[in-house]
């Protein structure tokens, strides 16, 4: 697998490898999203669901045509992913690269967002409906705790899910600056490149 710190600069070659957690991505088309009712415990209202997939939706329209997550009206089963706030009390993604996850139904990834981090869960949402796509988290070793799956190295990826970015630099398309820094919008291009 390609490390992402091995690349550089803007032209490098990029394999969707370099950002997935296990090798596993989504198909090229939107997922559906079966979104609880009841997330008040877990601090979100049905508007912050749709803000965080508003914020994956316009880098991946921009790209790929298509907004990557849409609302799934129909039973919890029958959905690509499913957003609960039941089951545990912490947030985290419990999917595909996962060897104790049990697939049910349609589900591919399950988002638990919990009442202990209903304090984070606005600004963590976006976050995780990443790795509802297979993507990696980003971190330093010292970062690294037993919740990461398939952790790259930071390298010069400073987006949403990397923990060396702030928030300011989150669901950027363009490097105004040419720093060479990868952003978003590269990771949304790139996503289904070989």
């Amino acid at each position: 697998m390609l490390a992402l710190a091995a690349l550089s600069g803007p032209t490098a070659a990029r394999t969707a490898d370099a950002y997935l957690m296990c090798g596993w991505q989504v198909e090229p088309r939107p997922q559906s999203v079966s979104i609880d009712p009841d997330l008040a415990a877990a601090g979100l209202s049905q508007a912050d669901v749709r803000a965080a997939f508003e914020r994956w939706n316009r880098l991946f329209e921009r790209h790929h045509g298509f907004p990557i997550f849409v609302v799934h009206y129909g039973d919890w089963w029958e959905a690509d992913v499913l957003l609960t706030a039941h089951g545990w009390d912490r947030t985290w993604v419990q999917g595909a690269c996962d060897p104790a996850f049990v697939r049910r139904g349609s589900n591919r990834s399950i988002v638990f967002v919990g009442a202990r981090d209903a304090w984070r869960n606005r600004e963590l949402l976006a976050h995780e409906l990443g790795h509802a796509l297979g993507l990696a988290d980003h971190a330093t070793a010292a970062q690294v705790t037993a919740g990461h799956v398939g952790v790259k190295p930071c390298g010069d990826y400073v987006g949403v899910m990397s923990y060396c970015a702030g928030r300011q630099t989150w669901f950027l398309d363009r490097d105004p600056a040419g720093t060479g820094l990868i952003l978003d919008g590269q990771l949304v291009r790139d996503f289904w490149r070989p």
